[in-house]
């Protein structure tokens, strides 16, 4: 065991920066991939051969949880053991890692194709019947071949280029968005599958290769046997549960609003809610960006320069979601005019709203970054989803007695409010003041 040296606090200044900046253009890639796909696809395909390829691939998308959060726990345990200065222990839980991960991938990978091949069997057989089986399969790889990303990443936090791991995966996004955009022309998904399997591959071993470089020391040694880690399970579970929590908080309320008030109701609900929500892209940034560094300061002793980055991050949160809640409540029935044309009623209430659900899953999401920095996060994951699930269930309670939508909405929102509270109130409690 050797003693880590002290924080440089430039430095990590220096990575923060870093770290916030490539994340911020991978944010607007997204954005800009989320516009630009759709018209692109259905130009080129027809819009029911569009919506088979959105169908192919959100199945197995769905396989990505099966990840169980185990990787995100492994990469925790390693880069919390080498910040502290146990270079062997990183090294032991790296190796132990990279064969469960391996394991639970080759598992899941089996069923997969065990399912496909059964359903393809059960099935007619024709051209059409091949084309969506074998590209089901190659979607499934794709997805699966993730599974070791976040463990991988160890190695880049570690060496403080954990930017050069984000820009790996911005090159990488890029380059299967150009490929999938040079063969929409062809209509062969098995193709288009096929080209971002190879891309996430060439991906996965330029990420790997570089990993081994930056941090040789975790790859040395036997790599017989394993540590234990039984200590991982409940972090494991809890990053698991993460999927949960946002199907619960994006998608349920659908399920409640729909029968009570009406699919025109669920139209302005969605809408306002996306208008609400897009300073998380900001906010959620600015929590991960922090989250690096909060594992590497703890483990060399600065726990007060933690709770000043945190606080700090609050405070930027905060600022954040007023100025965007001044500016949502002039400017946003024009932009939502100029988007949609028509303005749901009670837009105003229902921004507000839908905004506090914003701010307290942003702030959430601050706190779990802290804590799971030293996969410490079970009991704020817990306290998330329990309020969550709450607010969703007086919603529900509600929807039997009206079918105005911002009364459905109005004890979730009292929920929220009381829960992100209560969070702050703990917050101040909890931590070493400065």
């Amino acid at each position: 065991m050797t003693v880590s040296a002290p924080a440089d606090h430039g430095a990590t200044l220096r990575r923060l920066r870093r770290v916030f900046s490539v994340g911020m253009v991978g944010n607007g890639l997204t954005l800009l991939t989320n516009f630009l796909i759709p018209p692109l696809f259905i130009a080129a395909l027809g819009t029911e051969r569009y919506g088979a390829w959105l169908y192919l691939f959100t199945i197995p998308t769905s396989l990505a949880m099966f990840d169980l959060g185990v990787s995100a726990a492994f990469s925790t345990d390693v880069y919390k053991h080498h910040a502290s200065g146990d270079n062997a222990l990183a090294a032991r839980s790296f190796k132990t890692g990279v064969k469960v991960i391996g394991g639970l991938m080759g598992l899941v990978l089996l069923v997969a194709a065990g399912l496909v091949g059964w359903r393809y069997a059960a099935g007619p057989q024709g051209p059409v019947d091949v084309e969506f089986h074998v590209t089901m399969l190659l979607l499934c790889a794709y997805v699966l071949s993730g599974f070791f990303s976040e463990l991988m990443s160890s190695s880049y936090k570690i060496a403080g280029r954990y930017d050069q791991f984000q820009l790996f995966g911005l090159v990488s996004k890029a380059v299967e968005i150009g490929v999938l955009l040079a063969l929409i022309p062809l209509n062969d998904f098995r193709l288009m599958a096929l080209a971002m399997l190879g891309v996430r591959a060439l991906t996965m071993c330029a990420t790997t290769v570089q990993a081994l470089r930056l941090t040789p020391e975790l790859a040395q040694g036997p790599w017989r046997g394993h540590m234990p880690f039984k200590h991982l399970v409940l972090p494991s579970l809890m990053y698991a549960v993460n999927p949960l929590i946002m199907f619960i908080a994006l998608q349920v309320p659908l399920l409640v609003i729909a029968p009570s008030a009406g699919l025109t109701a669920v139209v302005a609900y969605t809408t306002v809610r996306t208008l609400s929500r897009l300073p998380l892209q900001i906010s959620s940034q600015i929590s991960f960006s922090l989250y690096t560094e909060y594992t590497r300061l703890q483990a060399a002793g600065e726990h007060t320069t933690v709770t000043r980055l945190y606080r700090k991050g609050q405070w930027m949160i905060a600022a954040l979601f007023a100025a965007y809640a001044l500016g949502g409540m002039l400017l946003g029935p024009t932009v939502y005019t100029l988007w949609l044309k028509h303005l749901p009623p009670e837009f105003h209430i229902l921004f507000a709203i839908l905004l506090l659900d914003a701010v307290f899953e942003s702030f959430m999401r601050h706190r779990i970054c802290l804590s799971s920095s030293t996969n410490q996060h079970s009991r704020d994951t817990s306290f998330q989803l329990f309020a969550v699930g709450l607010a969703v269930a007086s919603m529900w309670a509600m929807s039997h007695w009206t079918q105005q939508l911002s009364h459905v909405l109005l004890p979730a929102s009292v929920v929220t409010l009381c829960a992100l509270l209560w969070s702050l109130w703990r917050d101040r409690r909890a931590l070493p003041s400065t």
